[in-house]
Parts: structure tokens; sequence; C-alpha cells
């Protein structure tokens, strides 16, 4: 490995080439030899063309800077290659200030007078050459005048006598025509004047006349009259007739269209009531059918099943509970000595002991013979005979069964409006 030489240690620097040297100094005799003819108050150069002029000389003393590096560098080892010189741009030498010179001012007035007596000269003795191009237009268009006029000139007369004797021909004729025409009207106006006067007058001679000893023409126009009289007398009973067909037509198509529709609504009702009773039977909210009631019918649905929306006791409910309300209700009667039955007896004893209830139907006013008739009644599903029947019991025994009773008028009014829709829909 070769030693890098110690800090501190002066390189030795490598003798300058003699051909450079002398290239400089040749192109420093050459610069200094220029002189400027031109003096230097009158070669004035500002500042800024100064700095823009000296600028790119600098990047030269920028490429100096690895050339002198690479110069001052040794060699590391005997064997390594000398590493390429760059390649160095020339220096661009900053121009030396031209020397003084006494008298340039002279020169300076010579040429600028040579200069202002050429120009004199040229602009004396060397003749300007004129645009021709608006001459040469308005020679053509001469021309162009110039053989119009004679076109115009060539064209041949025409006598125009005969025309104009023609127009003032025809301008005496239709004069004349027109007179005629003025004329002629005239004398239609008169007789048409005269005609009307007569015609007045006879008119006013017929009016004078009393009635039958009219002319013929008056008979003739009577009896057209009379026709005409019974023409329009047939027409307007034919027409009469034709009117009144039309509205028996109408009339009987309006009637076939409201009945359509109320029969259409019957049977849209009939549906709808039929959702309803099914609603009842099954104990469920009548809801949608209720609706589809209303819109049927086209009126609101009655009160009584307004109350039962919700839904009401079903039969099979009200008659499975029947027999112990009807139980607890004559128990009720004979405790208040009101169930219409005889108290003495061995009879009336067992029965009170027993709580007897008859189970089929008995004829009677007492409270145990119109519980068994209402309880035939509700067997066979006829709650509102049932409720007619319990409607005679005593208060007490009423009492015993006010929630039956309810819950059975509730279904039973339901019922009972249902079958009034049915029977109106039935008779539209």
């Amino acid at each position: 490995m070769a030693k890098q030489p110690a800090k501190g240690r002066k390189t030795p620097s490598k003798p300058v080439n003699k051909a450079t040297k002398a290239s400089s100094e040749t192109e420093s005799v050459k610069t200094h030899s220029v002189v400027d003819p031109i003096p230097p108050e009158v070669h004035h150069v500002p500042e800024a063309a100064k700095g823009a002029a000296e600028a790119p000389a600098q990047p030269s003393a920028a490429k100096s800077v690895p050339e002198k590096e690479a110069q001052d560098t040794p060699k590391s080892t005997a064997s390594a290659k000398p590493a390429p010189k760059p390649k160095a741009a020339p220096a661009t030498p900053a121009p030396a200030p031209a020397p003084e010179r006494k008298g340039g001012f002279f020169p300076l007035l010579l040429g600028g007078l040579v200069a202002g007596g050429i120009g004199y000269a040229v602009a004396t003795y060397v003749p300007m050459q004129p645009d021709t191009t608006l001459a040469d237009s308005i020679a053509e268009q001469g021309a162009s005048i110039s053989a119009i006029r004679e076109q115009i000139a060539e064209l041949p007369t025409v006598d125009l006598s005969e025309v104009e004797a023609k127009i003032a021909s025809t301008q005496e004729t239709l004069s004349d025509n027109l007179a005629n025409i003025r004329d002629e009207l005239a004398d239609i106006r008169d007789e048409l004047d005269s005609g009307l006067a007569a015609l007045d007058a006879r008119i006013a001679e017929l009016e004078t006349l009393p009635a039958g000893e009219g002319s013929v023409a008056d008979r003739a126009a009577a009896a057209f009259e009379a026709e005409l009289e019974n023409l329009r007398a047939e027409m307007e009973e034919l027409t009469g007739a034709a009117q009144t067909q039309l509205d028996a037509a109408r009339q009987e198509a309006a009637s076939i269209e409201e009945n359509a529709a109320a029969a259409a609504r019957a049977a849209a009702g009939r549906a709808a009531l039929a959702r309803v009773r099914l609603a009842l039977d099954n104990g469920e909210p009548l809801g949608a059918a209720l609706n589809d009631l209303e819109a049927a019918i086209g009126e609101t649905a009655p009160d009584a099943l307004l109350a039962a929306q919700d839904g009401v006791p079903t039969l099979v409910s009200l008659q499975d509970g029947f027999d112990d309300v009807a139980n607890e209700a004559l128990a009720a009667a004979r405790s208040a000595n009101v169930a219409g039955e005889e108290t003495s007896g061995l009879g009336a004893f067992l029965r009170n002991q027993l709580d007897v209830r008859s189970t089929t139907p008995q004829e009677g006013s007492s409270v145990d013979a119109i519980l068994s008739r209402a309880e035939a009644s509700v067997k066979a599903g006829r709650l509102a005979d049932a409720l007619a029947e319990i409607s005679a019991l005593p208060e007490d025994a009423r009492a015993a069964m006010t929630d039956w009773l309810d819950r059975a008028e509730t279904r039973a009014a339901a019922v009972a409006a249902v079958d009034v829709l049915i029977s109106s829909l039935n008779d539209s």
C-alpha cells in the first residue's frame, strides 16, 4: 500500500507547462495589441451589460479548480496509471481597458459627415420607384366606362309615338265606357225605385181589401202558409216523440246502471257480511271485514257491530256457561223467596236442600220454569229467545246472571244487526 502524504506536509507543485505559458502570453499580447477605434467616451458600456458580458467568464475559473487539484495530487502508487487530465475550457480573459487616445472625436465627426453626404446623394440622384397600382386601377375603370358609353350610343332609338297614341286612345275609350256604365246604373236605380213604390202601393191596397177578396196570389200564399204550419206542427210532434223516446231510453239506461251498481254493492255487502258472521261465530275481531262491509253498503256499520269490533263471545262458550249461572240464579231466587214455587211440603224441602232444577222446558212463570225454557233456547242457538225468557226473571235472579247476560246480549245484538243487513241486501 502506498502511503498517503502526511498532514501539514507541503505537496510539491507540478511544474507549469511551458507551452501553456507561452500560449497565455501570446493571447495577452494579442489582446493588448487590439486598439478600439472608437474613443472611450463614445464606446461606453452600461454596468448591466458589463455584468452580462463578464458572466460567462466564471465557469472557466470553476473548471480550472479541478485541474489544479489534479496537478497538486501526487500519484498514489508507482503501478497505478495516472488519471487523464480533464480538458480545461479555454479561459476567456476579461477585456482590458482600452488606452485613452487623444483626438478620438474628429474621426467620429468625419464618419458622420461622410454618412450624411452619402444619404443625401442617394435621396437626390437615385429616383424613387412610385406605386402604380392605384393608377392602373383608375385607368381600367375609365376604359370600362368609355366602353359602356359607346355601347349606349350604338343602341337604336325606339319610336314611342305609336305607343303613346294607343295609350291615349285606350284612356278615352275607358272614360266613355265608364260614363255609359254610370248612366245605366242610374237608370236601373230609377226603375228599382219605381218598382218599389208600385209594390208599396199594391201592398197598401191589399191591406185595405176586406177578407176573402184577395187575388190568386194571395190565396196561394195563404195555402202555402197553411201547409208550412202543418209541416211545422208535424216536425214539432216528431221532435217531441223522439225526445220522449230519448228521455225514456236515458232513464232506462240510468235505471239499469243503478240496478247493476246496487246488485254489485249487494253482492259485495253479502260477501262482507259472510266474513263478519264467520268472525262472530269464531269470536275473532271484525276489523277488516267490517271495513269492507262499510265500503260495500256505502254507510257506517250498525252500532252493535261497531261495539263488537274486538270480537264477541262464541255461542259454545255461552252454552257451556249457562248451567252454572242458571243454578246460581235459581238459588238466589229461592233464598229471596221469589222463585214462585211452593214453600211448604216435602217436595219444597227436598228442592231447597238438593237445589233441584228442571232441565226440560216447563210451563209456568216460576224461575225454574223460565230458566228451563231459556236453557232450551240457548242449546238451540236462539239467544234472542233465551234473553226474552230471562227478562221475565225477578231482579234477584237476574243479578246472579249479570256477567253472562252482558256477554250474551253483546253477541245477540251483533248477530241481529247482521241479520238485518242481510235482509236489506236481499231485498235490494
